[in-house]
């Protein structure tokens, strides 16, 4: 099974490359007051999502699951290396934002960037979990045709966190964003952090097991 994950990132040779220009790109474009608190998090999200369109893309194109289903594994397993494949994906886009935001901040240009935080990670785990749980049923269904759901998808979780930073800061005087502010200001951070990770996980079982459902009952 091992091997069915690394043969996705064998085929995505020039992923990598594209990823680190994208973050760089997202770094000088989203500098302005609403977005640069959440850059991390956008650009993490959108170098997962170049890889998960990519595999969709080149499993269509090479019939791969024609191929790998001649070999000696279950659909099972085919369909859990896929979710091991995103698990991974979302390490390595946070792991390459981080990285070209540590060294983009040595940049003269960048001496307000600041470095990734916890909250960006956990943050940025949860959206690319609820994207690939979403995204993956849908590829095992529909195929290539499924990237129409997941731009829809893709452009409400990318977008969300800077409306939302600028939602509350509009309407800082409302009871109930006053009560939310200070609920998490007053909250626990760590609480919240597993609580969010702990739901990413559920979600992502619970899109598992349909995604095994809908693959072992396909025909090729």
């Amino acid at each position: 099974m091992l091997n069915l994950v690394l043969k996705d990132f064998l085929v995505q040779k020039k992923t990598p490359l594209i990823s680190i220009i994208y973050s760089v790109f997202f770094f000088i474009v989203f500098r302005g007051d609403v977005f640069k608190d959440f850059v991390y998090i956008m650009g993490s999200v959108a170098i997962s999502y170049i890889y998960l369109m990519y595999t969709v893309n080149l499993d269509e194109k090479n019939k791969s699951d024609l191929i790998i289903n001649s070999l000696p594994v279950t659909r099972r397993q085919v369909v859990m290396a896929r979710y091991l494949f995103y698990i991974a994906v979302i390490f390595i886009g946070i792991l390459i934002m981080s990285l070209v935001g540590m060294i983009l901040k040595t940049v003269p240009g960048f001496p307000d960037l600041a470095y990734v935080k916890p909250q960006d990670f956990v943050t940025a785990f949860f959206m690319i979990g609820i994207l690939a749980s979403f995204h993956t049923p849908l590829a095992y269904k529909f195929g290539i045709n499924a990237r129409y759901f997941d731009m829809a998808i893709f452009f409400g979780l990318f977008f969300a966190p800077g409306f939302l930073a600028d939602y509350i800061k509009r309407h800082s005087g409302l009871d109930t964003i006053n009560h939310f502010m200070n609920l998490t200001q007053h909250s626990n951070w760590n609480s919240i952090g597993l609580a969010a990770a702990g739901f990413t996980l559920i979600i992502i079982m619970i899109s598992l097991a349909i995604s095994i459902k809908i693959y072992e009952s396909r025909e090729f």
